[in-house]
């Protein structure tokens, strides 16, 4: 493990969310919000929305969705990605 990052193993400062800040990487950020986790995140969800960000929430899932629906996770990575937005998942 020589070449594991020690850093990241230590307590970040967080930092208030910049609005305009945000505008920076908005288009490069895509969010996967579990279904099961909206009551804890409803203020996130209010930001992404705010900020005009991409983000999906993905039904009958908690906060562990790669693990619970990884085929789903992994198609809505592949289609953010290439550029498929507005390709539906919701019969997965």
């Amino acid at each position: 493990m020589r070449a594991h990052n020690q850093q990241a193993m230590f307590v970040h400062k967080l930092q208030k969310y910049d609005k305009n800040a945000a505008v920076a990487v908005r288009d490069k950020l895509y969010f996967l919000v579990g279904e099961h986790a909206l009551k804890q995140s409803k203020d996130f969800i209010d930001i992404l929305e705010d900020g005009k960000f991409h983000y999906q929430v993905i039904p009958h899932a908690g906060h562990g969705i790669n693990h619970e629906q990884p085929d789903r996770v992994n198609t809505e990575i592949i289609n953010f990605l290439t550029g498929d937005h507005d390709k539906s998942l919701a019969s997965l």
